[in-house]
C-alpha cells in the first residue's frame, strides 16, 4: 500500500515528517517504508516540484516508482505538502503504474480557509516574500483554498474511495494530536508513544511582529530564519497572535464565497469535515478575534520591544 500524504500547507506536515524520519527503523520493522528516493531531509517536495513543472521527463518520480517496486516492505509513505496541486495529481496518473494506484491511499488535512489564508500571509510577510498588503493577498490567493479542484484532480486519478480527508483542528484530531491522527490513518496507533523529534518552532506571530520582521529582512539584511528562531525563543507577551489580519466581515465573505465548494467536500469526503468549514461566531471570539484599536496599539508596542530585543541579540552574536 502506498500512503500518499499531500498536505495541505500549515497543517503540521513538518511535524509528521520529522516523526517519520526519526523513527524510520521502527516503521520498517512494522512494514512501512518512508521512501528514500529523492527525499530531502524530511520530505519529498523535490519530487512534487518536478511533477508540478513543465518538464517532460520525470527522473525524480521515476526513481520513486523504482523504489516502490523494489521495496521489501509491503507499505510505503510519500509525504510533501507541495503534492497538493492538480497538475501533480494528473502527472502521477500518467507515471504511476496502475497496480500502484489501485493499492494507494491519499491522505490530506484541511484547515479552515480563512485561518489558512492568514497563516500563509504572515509566513510570506515575515520572510519579506510579499509587501504588507493583506487585501491584495486575500484577493490574489483564492487558489490556496480551492480545495475542491485539487481533491477532484486526485479523485480522477486514484478514485474517491482511496482518498482520506481529515480535519486540521486540534479538537477534531485523534487525541488532539496531528501525529496520533496520522498514525491512526496508517493503522499504527501503537506507535504513538515513540520519541518525537519536533521541527524548529515556527509560531504564528502577530501581524505587527510579522510586518516588522519583513522590514528587517528586506531593508536590514537580517536572515529571516535566524530572526524567526530568536523571536520564537522569546517569552514575551502579545507577540504571538491569530485573527489579527482580516476582520469578521472579510472572513465571513471568504467563507460564504466558498460555501458551495466546501459543502461538496463534506458530502464527498465525510460529514466530520463540517466543523472546519462552519461559520464561526466572530463576535464571541474576544481576545482571539480581530483587535480593537487599543489592542492594536498594544500589539504594535509589544512588537517593537520584541524586535529590538531580538536584533540586539543577533548583533551580539554576530
Amino acid at each position: 500500500m502506498l500512503y500518499l500524504h499531500i498536505g495541505t500547507q500549515k497543517t503540521g506536515s513538518s511535524t509528521i515528517q520529522h516523526f517519520l524520519r526519526s523513527n524510520d527503523s521502527v516503521l520498517r520493522e512494522k512494514g512501512f517504508r518512508f521512501v528514500r528516493a529523492v527525499r530531502g531531509w524530511i520530505d519529498h517536495n523535490k519530487v512534487a516540484r518536478e511533477l508540478r513543472s513543465n518538464s517532460v521527463d520525470t527522473p525524480r518520480f521515476d526513481a520513486v516508482v523504482a523504489e516502490l517496486r523494489e521495496a521489501s516492505e509491503p507499505n510505503a509513505i510519500l509525504s510533501a505538502e507541495e503534492f497538493f496541486h492538480k497538475r501533480a495529481a494528473r502527472r502521477m496518473g500518467e507515471h504511476l503504474p496502475r497496480e500502484i494506484i489501485e493499492n494507494s491511499r491519499v491522505i490530506v488535512y484541511l484547515r479552515r480557509p480563512d485561518d489558512l489564508i492568514e497563516a500563509l500571509y504572515k509566513q510570506r510577510l515575515k520572510t519579506a516574500a510579499i509587501e504588507p498588503r493583506p487585501m491584495r493577498y486575500l484577493r490574489d490567493s483564492a487558489f490556496e483554498i480551492d480545495y475542491l479542484t485539487v481533491l477532484t484532480a486526485f479523485e480522477e486519478v486514484f478514485g474517491r474511495e482511496r482518498i482520506t480527508v481529515r480535519p486540521y483542528r486540534r479538537d477534531l484530531l485523534i487525541n488532539r494530536d496531528i501525529i496520533d491522527d496520522f498514525l491512526h490513518v496508517l493503522g499504527l496507533d501503537d506507535l504513538a508513544a515513540l520519541p518525537r523529534e519536533m521541527p524548529e518552532d515556527n509560531p504564528t506571530f502577530s501581524a505587527a511582529v510579522s510586518d516588522l520582521m519583513g522590514d528587517y529582512v528586506r531593508h536590514g539584511g537580517v536572515n529571516s530564519a535566524r530572526l524567526n528562531q530568536v523571536l520564537a525563543a522569546q517569552d514575551m507577551p502579545m507577540i504571538r497572535r491569530s485573527g489579527d489580519v482580516y476582520n469578521a466581515p472579510q472572513r465571513r465573505e471568504l467563507l460564504e464565497q466558498g460555501a458551495e465548494a466546501f459543502d461538496t467536500i463534506c458530502k464527498r469526503y465525510g460529514e466530520h469535515l463540517r466543523p472546519v468549514f462552519a461559520m464561526p461566531d466572530f463576535d464571541a471570539m474576544g481576545d482571539k478575534g480581530y483587535p480593537t484599536w487599543r489592542q492594536w496599539s498594544d500589539l504594535h508596542q509589544a512588537a517593537g520591544r520584541a524586535m529590538m530585543k531580538a536584533i540586539g541579540e543577533i548583533q551580539k552574536k554576530s
